[in-house]
Parts: C-alpha cells; structure tokens; sequence
C-alpha cells in the first residue's frame, strides 16, 4: 500500500492505531509458529492495509478461509484490489460483528483455528472489549489461538485491566515486544479458557 494512500485512512478515521504499516520481519516473526500449507478458518480483527492478512496467505492451506474484519472503507477496499485470492473475504463491519456474520458464512462456534487482533483494544470501552473477547473465545476452538498486537505503548502491564478482561475469557500465555517496528508493538498470544 502505497503511503499516501496509508495516511488518507489514516486521517480519515480516528480508529487507525499505527501511523505506519507493519514490518514485513515483525509480521513474520510474530506470525512464525503458523506451519505451511495449514488448512483451517482464520478471522482478522483490523487487518488494516493487509500486512498479516497476506503473510497468512502465504502460509496456508488451499482449504483454508480467512474472513477479515475492517471499518476502515479505504483499507477494505485496498485489500479487496489487492488481495485477489479466493480463500480471503473481507468485511466492512466491526469485529463485535464477526460472530453474526459468520454465522451467515457457514461458521459456527467453536470452528475457528485462530484469531488475530490488531484493532486498538484500548479505543474500545470496557463492555465491548469483554463483549469482544467473550465472542472471540467462543469462535475458536478449544485448541484455538487467540494472537493479539498493539502498539507497544498502551497499557498492557499483567495488572492493566485490559488484561485483566482477556484473562476473564482467554490464558494467557506469551507476551513479546517488538521494538524494532515503527511504532513499536506489544504482541500477545492466549488460548480460550473452556
């Protein structure tokens, strides 16, 4: 994405969490332990200009599906321009919405491999990040992971009460940084609490 065109999302919608796209070696060492040709239902949460979203192609099986999650009309078209394959469909609803409208996708509870996050979950209220974190520990399954990346300075000590709502539903059970990004994030990785 070309980063003119970034910064217009950017500035047209207050939600945007990065000023930058993600680095390709962030995305690869975050996105390290997902094995070659893996089939499975992946759902994105803000992918954003696509920087994950097109890692996890890469990676994955011919059955698999990723469903994307996007409120930013510019980036849902950038990847709809440039994201032509098959297995990804992306929609231009919030991620509190992923629940219903995979339903109408055929996917039902406890169907999904992974969820990955890069929504700014400090923007959202308390209710609807719980609200969130309840549905998404729904969707996956039991073996399910929950991947999860911020800018690395929002609150996330192990007493911040937005980790203290994800352990509510999810265990937690890595945490790293990635300095070397710009901005630089924080990454998290929990699995439902069944």
């Amino acid at each position: 994405m070309s980063l003119p065109l970034f910064i217009e999302g950017l500035v047209k919608d207050k939600n945007v969490a990065s000023i930058m796209p993600t680095r390709r070696s962030c995305v690869k060492r975050f996105l390290r332990d997902i094995p070659n040709s893996r089939d499975g239902i992946i759902v994105e949460y803000g992918p954003g200009s696509g920087a994950f979203t097109a890692e996890l192609l890469s990676h994955l099986g011919p059955k698999s599906f990723v469903y994307a999650f996007e409120t930013n009309k510019i980036m849902v078209s950038h990847l709809n321009r440039n994201y032509s394959d098959w297995r990804l469909k992306v929609f231009h609803c919030q991620a509190q919405n992923a629940m219903e409208t995979l339903k109408k996708e055929g996917v039902n509870e406890g169907q999904v491999e992974m969820v990955l996050s890069g929504i700014p979950l400090s923007f959202l209220s308390q209710a609807t990040r719980r609200e969130l974190f309840e549905s998404t520990s729904r969707l996956l399954r039991p073996q399910g992971v929950f991947l999860i990346y911020q800018l690395a300075w929002t609150p996330y000590k192990s007493d911040s009460q937005i980790i203290r709502d994800l352990r509510e539903f999810f265990d937690l059970r890595h945490k790293e940084f990635f300095w070397l990004n710009v901005p630089p994030l924080i990454a998290l990785r929990a699995c439902p609490r069944k």
